[in-house]
């Protein structure tokens, strides 16, 4: 598997017609929820009744203190069914609470969740929510999305303090409230697929109504995937209309492989601009856009987890 981003028009134009022609066939889909935010004010659960929380319904694996005290960590096993689930809950003292955070979601998860949290007030405050695609080339793949997909209304920039080849962020993922986006070779799971992902915030969170763990992990996908668009600048369109300028091409594609300011397509229709080109004459919907509009209309999440709430 290798990562082939474009550097000419001549590649560009290649790879964005491939990516759902037969040999780019799609094997499957997995989606999944990676990480889910419980949060508990400090006035329902102070220091030591989440002391006795934690006792009551975890393993302890480790527990520190920051060095200015306002913060405590523990990592920890979830005992469901034998599994052990690393979580981690942050103690921060008489403003925001505590934070619970459940990795590798799965219905024996959830059902301990909505267990454990029953009876005092709780609230989802971030999910990490993903499809992983398996083709029959990953790397010609996410070559393909790297250089297409775009979010709507996206605010401010973000630089990710390193540089994978393997990774474009859409959005700054980290710290957003609203919602971020980052697409990536998942190579740490078997098969290398290709994962889309979409962090939400407690902003987003609170305005599509996903407060609870039900609503949270049975939402229709076009929630936390709406956002996400698959471009294309139009490169014939644009030679019939233009002299051939080799500075533009060059300018064009060093943007988009960078990963300055996200990189990627929204970074070379800004290069484009600055070369005095009608970006709305030439940019059409990748025909991707079409398939994954539809993909995320399925109920995959209620499907794979309706079963736990």
């Amino acid at each position: 598997m290798h990562v082939h981003l474009p550097h000419s028009f001549e590649y560009y134009d290649y790879l964005l017609g491939e990516p759902l022609q037969k040999d780019q066939e799609l094997y499957r889909i997995e989606p999944s929820i990676d990480f889910i935010n419980i949060t508990v004010p400090f006035e329902v659960m102070n220091s030591n009744r989440m002391d006795l929380f934690i006792k009551d319904n975890f393993e302890v694996l480790s527990k520190r203190f920051y060095a200015n005290s306002v913060e405590e960590v523990y990592e920890t096993n979830v005992p469901v069914l034998g599994m052990s689930d690393k979580m981690v809950a942050v103690q921060h003292h008489g403003r925001y609470g505590t934070t619970f955070q459940f990795k590798d979601i799965n219905q024996e998860v959830i059902s301990y969740m909505i267990k454990i949290f029953n009876g005092f007030y709780h609230c989802v405050s971030k999910v990490e929510y993903s499809l992983d695609f398996y083709t029959a080339d990953n790397g010609e793949f996410f070559s393909f999305l790297a250089s297409s997909a775009t979010l709507k209304h996206r605010k401010g920039e973000f630089t990710p303090q390193a540089d994978f080849e393997t990774t474009r962020y859409l959005s700054n993922v980290r710290n957003t409230r609203t919602m971020g986006g980052r697409i990536y070779i998942k190579e740490d799971k078997e098969g290398s697929p290709v994962r889309i992902e979409a962090k939400l915030g407690d902003k987003k969170i609170s305005a599509n109504g996903l407060r609870t763990i039900e609503k949270a992990v049975t939402v229709p996908p076009s929630v936390p995937f709406e956002r996400y668009m698959f471009k294309k600048f139009n490169h014939e369109h644009y030679l019939r209309n233009t002299n051939v300028d080799n500075s533009f091409e060059d300018d064009f594609f060093q943007a988009m492989n960078s990963s300055a300011k996200c990189g990627g397509f929204t970074q070379a229709m800004k290069i484009a601009r600055e070369h005095k080109i009608s970006v709305g004459y030439y940019v059409e919907d990748h025909y991707f856009s079409g398939f994954f509009t539809a993909l995320i209309n399925e109920p995959i999440y209620e499907t794979i987890y309706g079963a736990a709430v």
